[in-house]
């Protein structure tokens, strides 16, 4: 029951309001009763419903409903729905972070401010997913490496901002933090072993390299890891974008 409230909340109250403005207007405005409640049998119900003491105490109650729904639009929804657009858009920006240096390959994708992201958009992260099946750049596997290490701990201390949004969001940006501490581990292994920079040095002499057989087992270790982790991250940011629409 409470999930329910919690989800169809402001559906309910528009609705109840209505109702209650309805019948504000037909307590005032005292429509003539049908033919059949004309007669003797109806005559006391039908005074008690038109007299002025049932239409002062139920139009006072609806009036104060209506007054009552008014106050909390105006005090606590539009207050609300502000503040989660905001929210949202924060988390969307370290998520689309992701998404986009992974998407263009850009290394240094991490030093951008959040404000230079594209908007969080579901073909971006399809597409990413579709080249993580085939042969990835390192450069890409890179930019989302270094992102990861620089953006996990604003993702963590971003809990209570998803929190704003719901239980089911916080829940699903816990998983999402999980999977960029995953990548963020797995980037320090790779850097502790020289992988990483054996790789950014392949990238800026050759520029578009992937990991193929012939590869020391140390890079293709990281290779395969890093990408069934990106790939875990993106099914991820999938669901979170569906979720926040």
């Amino acid at each position: 029951m409470l999930d329910w409230w919690d989800k169809y909340r402001d559906k309910a109250l528009l609705v109840a309001c209505g109702v209650a403005f309805l019948l504000l207007v037909l307590v005032k405005v005292k429509l003539d009763v049908p033919a059949f409640m004309k007669g003797p049998d109806w005559k006391t119900w039908v005074d008690f419903f038109q007299s002025d003491a049932f239409e002062d105490i139920a139009g006072d109650t609806l009036t104060g409903l209506i007054s009552g729904y008014i106050f909390y639009v105006l005090v606590q929804r539009m207050p609300r729905v502000n503040a989660e657009r905001k929210a949202k858009k924060l988390l969307n920006s370290l998520v689309s972070g992701h998404v986009e240096s992974f998407q263009k390959a850009e290394i240094f994708g991490h030093s951008r401010s959040l404000a230079e992201f594209d908007e969080l958009r579901i073909g971006d992260i399809e597409g990413n997913l579709q080249t993580l099946q085939g042969e990835t750049e390192v450069s890409s596997l890179l930019a989302i490496s270094y992102m990861s290490k620089w953006s996990h701990q604003m993702m963590s201390d971003s809990l209570q901002v998803a929190l704003m949004l719901g239980i089911p969001q916080a829940q699903l940006w816990m998983e999402l933090t999980s999977r960029v501490a995953k990548i963020k581990y797995l980037s320090e292994e790779a850097d502790k072993g020289g992988v990483l920079a054996r790789q950014r040095q392949a990238v800026g002499t050759i520029g578009a390299v992937v990991i193929g057989e012939n590869a020391c087992e140390a890079d293709q270790k990281w290779h395969k890891e890093i990408k069934l982790q990106s790939t875990k991250f993106f099914e991820l940011a999938k669901k979170w974008e569906k979720i926040n629409k």
